[in-house]
């Protein structure tokens, strides 16, 4: 597949990602990468954590903004669901 000039890392921002990957450092560096405007959490359960949201809060430091948009805005926002969170 010929994808141009640029490397497959500048086409992460392409996607969406989910936070259950296991791995604090894997999720900083996720965040990092693309974005948290990219990331909405995921939940793997029954065989995944307890505490979603704490395992983002222990893997990175989020703004007041942030924090609701990975919890829940950016995926109201793709699936077309208004909730109080995506309200403005």
């Amino acid at each position: 597949m010929n994808i141009g000039h640029k490397k497959p890392s500048d086409y992460l921002r392409h996607f969406y990602y989910d936070t259950c990957v296991y791995d604090p450092l894997a999720l900083a560096t996720l965040f990092k990468r693309v974005g948290a405007d990219r990331i909405v959490l995921g939940a793997d359960y029954p065989v995944g954590g307890t505490d979603p949201v704490g395992e983002v809060k222990e893997a990175v430091t989020l703004s007041n903004d942030e924090l609701p948009m990975v919890a829940a805005g950016t995926a109201a926002r793709l699936l077309g669901i208004e909730t109080r969170l995506t309200r403005s």
